[in-house]
């Protein structure tokens, strides 16, 4: 992907974490913190990266300090009666039309180099990340013309309708299907991303 075209990336990261009893988030990764993996991953290849939180927006606004140069915060004020495609729509509808976004949402396993390049070699088709296995996974490419159809679209089922057709790239990244709803996850996650090759 050309530099003057790098795409906008989108962490989702609105939701209660209710299951999780404290926020996804700002649970430890790598001496640092999930969303701040995340936002150091995407700022290698975006132009810019938007944050959209919700429920305990103020805790994680001041732990993203360091990132603000590197970052747009929205919030979702609704968080509670709307799902994650409307917080997604608020980023879509803040972005530049004309590129590419990289969405993922915050409690999936922070994209490694290699997927993140994949993805972007694939502008301008939406795109998918494919594990090893065949496991469909987490950031999503969305073309600038996907993004127009689901700013004009309802989303009763979420983004899924709209990846049905997406074109798919092979990844070495076996991690990538997963996300962490629950502290059982968090600990599985966690140990397999410790033992990664």
């Amino acid at each position: 992907m050309k530099s003057n075209i790098k795409p906008t990336g989108i962490i989702l990261a609105a939701g209660g974490a209710t299951r999780m009893g404290q926020p996804k988030s700002l649970l430890p990764l790598d001496n640092t913190t999930v969303i701040s993996c995340h936002i150091n991953a995407l700022s290698t290849v975006c132009a810019e990266v938007i944050v959209v939180l919700g429920a305990h927006a103020s805790v994680v606004r001041r732990s993203l300090k360091a990132h603000e140069s590197a970052i747009r915060i929205l919030e979702n004020s609704k968080w509670a009666v709307t799902t994650q495609a409307d917080s997604l729509c608020i980023a879509l509808a803040a972005t530049d039309k004309k590129r590419a976004v990289l969405v993922t949402p915050v409690d999936t396993p922070p994209a490694s180099a290699e997927t993140l390049q994949s993805l972007c070699a694939a502008f301008p088709n939406t795109t998918v990340p494919l594990s090893p296995e065949g496991e469909r996974g987490h950031p999503v490419m969305l073309s600038p013309a996907t993004v127009s159809q689901i700013l004009t679209s309802p989303m009763p089922h979420g983004l899924r309708p709209f990846l049905a057709d997406a074109h798919t790239v092979p990844v070495t990244d076996t991690l990538m299907h997963l996300d962490f709803d629950t502290p059982n996850e968090w600990r599985e996650f966690l140990s397999r991303w410790t033992n990664r090759p």
